[in-house]
């Protein structure tokens, strides 16, 4: 989980991202909450920040091998030394109820990494 600065907790995930009006070559999802996600291509880019845009994303944990059609726009682009970052808000899209189900799977998964984590550190634990 990713919370630092932010109103909505973005999930650390990854994925192939395809958007063919930014970038011809494909995008990697790096984080993704209910209101948007942060996306980096492998080049350099300059987008319009006026525009909407459609981002098929292709999530590291399908579910029954779905993708997420998503209209998103623009607040923000960064450079890197790899290519280009991009924070998307997704706006009503398509596929708005995959992206909510596939995120509660997330904040079910995060909530099974802290709980096993928490076991694990526990200095009442002891191994035989």
């Amino acid at each position: 989980m990713n919370s630092i600065n932010r109103k909505v907790v973005r999930y650390k995930d990854f994925g192939r991202v395809d958007a063919p009006d930014i970038c011809l070559l494909a995008g990697i999802l790096e984080d993704i909450s209910f209101q948007g996600c942060k996306v980096r291509f492998p080049v350099s880019i300059n987008i319009d920040m006026e525009t909407d845009y459609e981002l098929k994303i292709h999530p590291s944990r399908k579910q029954n091998n779905d993708t997420l059609l998503l209209l998103c726009h623009p607040q923000w682009q960064r450079e890197t030394e790899s290519g280009t970052e991009i924070g998307f808000q997704t706006l009503r899209s398509p596929d708005t109820a995959k992206l909510n189900s596939y995120i509660k799977q997330l904040v079910e998964d995060a909530d099974i990494e802290e709980k096993t984590e928490s076991i694990i550190v526990d200095p009442l634990c002891q191994f035989v």
